[in-house]
């Protein structure tokens, strides 16, 4: 009996230790979702993409 309690204790931490390292994280919320849109200046605008590859003397049109 002590030997299934002990299989069972086991399983279950490799479970834990599975579920702990394979389980996807939440992200950080952003303060405001931005759309990808071609004017938009945050994080996900194309603006921001057009600066970026201009600072890095990419030529955009």
């Amino acid at each position: 009996m002590k030997e299934r309690v002990v299989t069972f204790a086991l399983a279950l931490a490799a479970f834990a230790l599975f579920y702990t390292l394979m389980a996807p994280k939440p992200s950080a919320p952003q303060e405001r979702v931005t759309r990808p849109i071609s004017i938009e200046a945050g994080p996900n605008g194309h603006a921001a993409l057009f600066r970026w590859l201009e600072a890095e003397r990419v030529p955009v049109a």
